[in-house]
């Protein structure tokens, strides 16, 4: 008797199991053929930005050597120039901004002042990530070094050279060279001091920190001083 109840309530399981399948099958179908083409949605997305990606690399790096070898060729560089603009209107995000700051460094190296400039309003850039506005900052002040007073320099870099910035040895020794080459060497020293005490600056940095201290602790060149009352 007992066999016999266990199988009328086998039965009665797998009937509410049918009962049930056949309820939800449109559903689970339907979830089913979702979840795929969700899936085959995302492959192809990632496969066109894998491929978008490897097309703007070789465009970049075509614009790239077609720059470097321009030399004197005006025709040449300006296809590099147009070639970097297309990448910077239709690429992917990060070769976007590769590609103005490299064509903000072909301005630059023909005229320094409006390199610079390019690089000012990458700076302010919303669009670009937080770390390419600092490197456009850089670069701006990097043009401008030779021309730019210490202070005007410290109001561009002064809140990079922070330790809570990834460029912050890079700033401090752009603006020690800044004030070297104006002859404040004590402004060049406190400077160098802090790349050289950072342990967050690389090896490199705080190498070239120390012998340019080296330079300032030798005190201004003779005939320096007269030279620069002249200025």
């Amino acid at each position: 008797m007992a066999d016999i109840f266990r199988e009328v309530d086998e039965e009665l399981r797998n009937e509410k199991a049918v009962a049930a399948l056949t309820r939800w099958q449109p559903t689970i179908i339907v979830g089913g053929l979702l979840f795929l083409a969700a899936l085959w949605g995302y492959r192809y997305y990632a496969d066109h930005q894998k491929l978008a990606r490897e097309v703007a690399g070789g465009q970049y790096q075509a614009a790239i050597d077609l720059a470097r070898t321009a030399g004197d060729d005006a025709a040449k560089t300006k296809a590099a120039e147009a070639a970097l603009t297309d990448i910077a209107k239709t690429g992917p995000s990060g070769y976007q901004a590769l590609a103005l700051l490299r064509g903000a460094a072909m301005i630059g190296k023909t005229d320094a002042l409006k390199g610079a400039a390019e690089y000012d309003a990458l700076s302010l850039n919303a669009k670009l990530d937080p770390m390419m506005q600092d490197v456009a900052r850089l670069r701006a002040a990097l043009l401008l070094i030779d021309t730019a007073k210490p202070a005007d320099m410290v109001r561009r870099l002064g809140g990079l050279a922070t330790n809570q910035s990834p460029f912050a040895a890079t700033a401090r020794e752009i603006l020690a060279v800044s004030a070297l080459s104006h002859d404040d060497l004590k402004a060049a020293g406190d400077w160098l001091d802090q790349i050289i005490v950072d342990p967050q600056a690389s090896p490199e940095e705080r190498d070239r920190a120390e012998q340019l201290s080296g330079i300032v602790r030798a005190g201004p060149l003779p005939g320096a001083e007269a030279a620069s009352a002249q200025k």
